[in-house]
Order: C-alpha cells, then structure tokens, then sequence
C-alpha cells in the first residue's frame, strides 16, 4: 500500500510496528522466491519515487526510514510520519 490511514491514538504503536517490519523485509530479484520487494520499472521510475519523497519531507512530513534509491532501479521503501492530504508527494501538485 501507498498510504496508511491511522487513528491517533495507535499511531506510536502502528509506526513501531511498521519500522520494525520494514527492517524485515528483503530487497532484491523478483524471480527470488524469497524477495519481499523487488526492483521498480526504470531508473526514472526510481528517480520519481525519490523526488515525491523529497517533496514530502520538504512539506513537512518526517522520513522515519528508507527514502533512498540504490542500485539504479531499486528504492528503499520509505515510511514518511505527519503527512497530511495536502502533501501528495508530487512536486507538480504543489499548492
């Protein structure tokens, strides 16, 4: 999932969780069985993720872990705290 919905007063608890799961979880090919995430399209794919990821944090939101492309074609899975409706990611979207 892209976006997590979560009531406040679990928040602590869920972001706990979730950084601790995304310690878990292996990077690498898709045609590896134990692969929890692979590779994105294209390197512009990977590029697009990390400015939305900027554009985020730079509209306030908190980057809690990964946020960072490597190995061309592959992105750390980023777990962002405080974002609100209003910070799509998009630099294109700006208000």
């Amino acid at each position: 999932p892209k976006r997590f919905l979560v009531q406040n007063g679990v928040r602590e608890k869920f972001v706990a969780c979730a950084l601790e799961r995304l310690k878990q979880v292996k990077t690498g090919s898709p045609f590896d069985f134990a692969t929890d995430l692979g590779s994105l399209i294209s390197p512009r794919a990977a590029q697009t993720v990390e400015k939305q990821v900027q554009a985020t944090v730079a509209a306030g939101a908190r980057l809690l872990c990964g946020g960072k492309p490597y190995d061309v074609t592959y992105f750390e899975p980023p777990l962002l705290d405080g974002v609100t409706p209003e910070m799509d990611g998009d630099p294109r979207h700006r208000l």
